[in-house]
């Protein structure tokens, strides 16, 4: 089984052991204590830049996603194109902002 972490993939034949989830916590609260000290507005910038990537039809990864993740998933064409849809809306800067307020 092929799977990704934090910018790496790694072969296991097995589910996680408990140590090695163990140890992804530890990296993920490692990233999380690193990523909080980045400043908000280029969070934000990147996020955007994000959205404006993966709502467009012809960009290259999502045409992979959505020719890939159906057979991986189960879900339709259609039913991964609503999720990617919903990118654009959860990585919407005013939306974040007005989530960051309340």
């Amino acid at each position: 089984m092929r799977q990704y972490f934090f910018g790496r993939w790694i072969e296991n034949s097995e589910p996680l052991s408990v140590e090695q989830a163990q140890e992804l916590c530890t990296q993920a609260e490692k990233i999380r204590s690193d990523f909080s000290q980045y400043p908000l507005d280029k969070v934000l910038e990147i996020l955007d830049k994000m959205k404006r990537l993966w709502e467009n039809p012809e960009y290259p990864n999502r045409k992979i996603v959505l020719n890939t993740l159906p057979s991986q998933t189960g879900f339709s064409k259609e039913m991964i194109e609503l999720g990617l849809n919903e990118l654009s809306f959860i990585f919407d800067t005013n939306y974040l902002n007005k989530k960051l307020k309340t």
